[in-house]
Parts: structure tokens; sequence; C-alpha cells
């Protein structure tokens, strides 16, 4: 999506989410709290702040304007249309109602919730307050208070803002509500990443089903991107393992929630029999007090399932077009070869004298006589190291002020298999150099630390020894960086 409303709805989105907005610390299994019946005042009814009332023998938090929708009340303290946030509620409810639990659905006796679209953070801490729920403006919080939805109350809390980043921001918190109704606790790996994941799919299509749509988020790709190369184990036990305020911590900069969203994509997306399809097993499972990584573990094939996420999140590494034209279409960069030469898609994340590990997923180029690979040491003037991966050999060459000198070609097994298998390049800071293809090692001897030294990426080459030359379309996929 590229038009300037999809722009709005992604970075009022991510930072909404990135702030830590959740309040799940918060949340308990009652269901039993009565619905409110009593008749609103009408909109305009003025209060000078967050107060309360009685009404039918129970105390509610008022602020100066409400509305009373199908599905929510909107009560607010500031100038805007509660009206136009009730209707936007009671259509997005309903269909994420629909999609947690098909089964009940509609359901006469779904909860009600209330809306408080606040003019500060001091009036949302005050419905904090007067609602009852533990106070959040505590000493030693790792990430900023922005309200969010609270379960044991029934409401969203949240300071308002322009009308895209609202719209974005409540069904997202709506997402939160609907979870909550299906499973009844915590599960941040699912909450945080539906709740980041199905606003694409509420606000941008009016029918259909998430599963049936291609979300994307340059801000969560890039953030996935990026920390493929970080100093942290992406793993599912390391992102299920991470606790409320460990999720949330500004030190990870958003990964809990951009690895979050890229699982649930993966899951709600995918048509892989060990990875599709599951969703409501896995509602089942957590219900019954599962674990999420458990739960994966149980209703999908968990080994598939996180490779194919670290695929994913692989593909969203940054990388640039150093020779050649190359395209982006998605988990894959495509080059088109006509001549003789290479064409090279440089890492641009590259940090001088550590070690990095780059690589890619092997699928046999459509004509003879092409090879991928690598380029290593890639530096102005020409100078590099190539490692070309090709049908039953390694070869590596240096070209040095312009003459290419063929170093080595270690021979691959006969009976080792390319297609669809994963192929990496480790180098260390002193040269050594490792080609690993699937599960099968290659150490490359005789490399210096001067020769890996500069950029690094994949290759498509042409083969010397081709015996035409042909224009072909050659795909890297999945390609990743890591360092």
């Amino acid at each position: 999506m590229t038009s300037v409303l999809r722009g709005l709805f992604t970075a009022g989105l991510i930072l909404f989410v990135w702030a830590g907005i959740s309040r799940f610390e918060r949340r308990s299994d009652r269901t039993d709290i009565p619905r409110t019946s009593a008749a609103l005042p009408e909109p305009g009814h003025s209060k000078s702040a967050a107060h309360l009332v009685e009404r039918d023998g129970r105390r509610e938090v008022l602020l100066t304007t409400e509305f009373r929708g199908l599905c929510v009340d909107v009560r607010t303290d500031c100038e805007v249309d509660v009206r136009e946030y009730a209707d936007l509620a009671d259509r997005l409810l309903p269909r994420l109602r629909e999609w947690f639990a098909p089964e009940r659905a509609p359901d006469p006796l779904a909860p009600r919730y209330t809306l408080f679209l606040c003019s500060s953070v001091e009036c949302m801490l005050e419905v904090e307050r007067l609602s009852g729920e533990p106070p959040s403006d505590f000493p030693g919080r790792s990430f900023a208070f922005r309200g969010g939805f609270y379960s044991r109350s029934r409401m969203v809390v949240a300071e308002n803002r322009p009308t895209a980043w609202m719209r974005a921001s409540l069904a997202h918190e709506l997402t939160h509500a609907a979870f909550f109704e299906r499973v009844g606790r915590n599960a941040d790996v699912f909450d945080e990443g539906l709740a980041c994941l199905l606003p694409d799919w509420l606000l941008e299509t009016t029918s259909g089903a998430p599963q049936d749509q291609d979300a994307s988020d340059e801000r969560f790709e890039t953030r996935c991107g990026t920390a493929v190369g970080e100093a942290r184990p992406l793993r599912l036990a390391w992102l299920c393992g991470l606790d409320y305020w460990a999720f949330r911590d500004e030190q990870l900069d958003g990964l809990g929630f951009a690895s979050s969203w890229a699982l649930m994509k993966l899951l709600v997306e995918s048509r892989e029999p060990g990875i599709g399809g599951h969703m409501q097993a896995l509602f089942d499972d957590l219900a019954a007090g599962g674990k999420p990584l458990e739960a994966l573990g149980r209703q999908c094939d968990r080994a598939q399932l996180e490779r194919r996420w670290l695929e994913c999140m692989r593909g969203w590494s940054v990388w640039e077009a150093a020779w050649g034209s190359w395209r982006d279409t998605g988990n894959e960069w495509t080059t088109t070869l006509e001549g003789w030469g290479s064409h090279v898609l440089v890492a641009r994340s590259r940090v001088p004298d550590k070690g990095f590990e780059l690589g890619f997923t092997w699928h046999t180029p459509p004509t003879e006589g092409i090879g991928l690979g690598f380029v290593v040491g890639l530096r102005k003037g020409g100078n590099l190291c190539s490692i070309e991966v090709r049908e039953g050999a390694l070869r590596v060459i240096l070209c040095r002020d312009g003459e290419w000198q063929l170093e080595q070609v270690t021979r691959l097994p006969d009976e080792l298999v390319l297609d669809c298998q994963p192929v990496s390049l480790r180098c260390e800071p002193d040269g050594r150099a490792s080609v690993r293809i699937g599960s099968e090692a290659f150490a490359l001897p005789g490399l210096d630390a001067d020769e890996v030294d500069g950029d690094c990426g994949l290759a498509v080459f042409r083969q010397p020894t081709a015996p035409r030359r042909v224009v072909a379309e050659v795909e890297i996929s999945s390609p990743w960086f890591e360092q």
C-alpha cells in the first residue's frame, strides 16, 4: 500500500505499539462484570475533569462528552467526533470476534467496552486511578506509559491524536480485547503480534479474512531485517521467553513487537501444512493454559515454523545493488543476466573487523552455465574475492589490481543436494572462512584478513565455460546477513 493514508496508519501504529501501550499486567480472569444499561447523558454534557458518578448501584468514570454505540461507549474531554469512533468500534469488534471465535459469533453476551480518549497523560492516569487500576506512573518503568487495554475494567485508555493515528490505535486495542475474550489471559507473542498485524486487514478492507491478506509494514520489516545482524539469539524460545517488561523494554527498540508481528503474519497467512491453518487450535491451547512456545510445538511443526520465520526476517535485511540491476520481490531478489559479467547484491550494514555470515536459499538457475555465490573484500578499485557455488564445486577467485586469479577449487560430494537448501558463507576477521550447504560445511583455507575486509554480498555469475550466452532471469531467494 503506497497511499498517504497507509503511511499515516503505519507510522501511527508503530509509534503506538512500540511505546509499550499494552497493559496485560492488569488482566484478570473475571468475565462476570455486568454491562451498563443506564441511559447516558446527551453529547455535550459537561463536567470539568474525570470524575465518578453512581449508575445502577455502580460507580463509573465519566469525562466531559459521551456517546453510546452498539458495542462501546466513547468518553472524552477533547473536541472529537465521538460518534465516528463509536461507529468504527461497532464495525471492527464484530469482525474481530467472528475471526477469533467463529463458532460463537454473533455472541449476545459479548462484553461491552468503554473507550476513553483523553487530552493528556494526566487525564489518562486519573481515569486509571478512578477505575481502581494499579497506578502506572511509578519510578523505574522500562518504557513510557501510553495507556492501553484494561481487561478487568473493560476499557481502552488512549491519548487523543490525529484521526488516522487514533483509528490505528483503536484497531490495535480492540484486537487486544477480542483476543482476551477468546483466550482469557496474557500471551504477548500472540496478543501483541496479532494486535500489530490485524489492523491492516481491519482498516483497509471491509470483508474477507486476515489469512487472505499479504500484510506488509516497512517499519516492522526493517526492524526484523536489522535484528538478524545483532548479537542476540533470534529463536522462538528467546521470543516466547520474554516477560512482560523485557518484551517492551526500550533497549530492544521494538524487536519484541516486530518479530511477533512477523511470526503472526506467518502463522495467519501461510499455506504450508506444518505452519498455517492452526490459529483456532492455538487459541484453544492458550485458553487451556498452554504456554506459547509449548502450544506452537503441539499445534505446528515448530522446527519448520522457526526456519521459515528466520527466513522471512532475513529476507527483510537491507541490501543494495552493487553491480547490475536488481528487483526486490519480497523474499526474493531477481536480476536479469544478459552478458558474461556478474551481478552483485551488497549488504549495507557490514561492520569492519567483525565476523559475519551471509546466505540465501538455493534455487537452481533456469539455464546452464550460471553460478550463485558470494563476494567479499569488495573495495574501491575493484579488488574482491568471489566464492562461486555451482553443481559439483566451490570456486574461490581473487581479483587484485584488475587481475583474476583462481585460488582454489573444492569438489562437492556427488550426493550433495543443492536445490532448496540454505547456502551460507561464514567469515571471521582473521580470514578463516567456510561455506555451509544444508548440514554440510566446507572450509575455505588460504584466505587472509585482507582478502575478506571490505563490503560483502551475494552474486550471480556467468561461468566462463558456459556453452552459450542466453538471457536468464535469476533469483536470490531469502537472503540474510548476520554480524
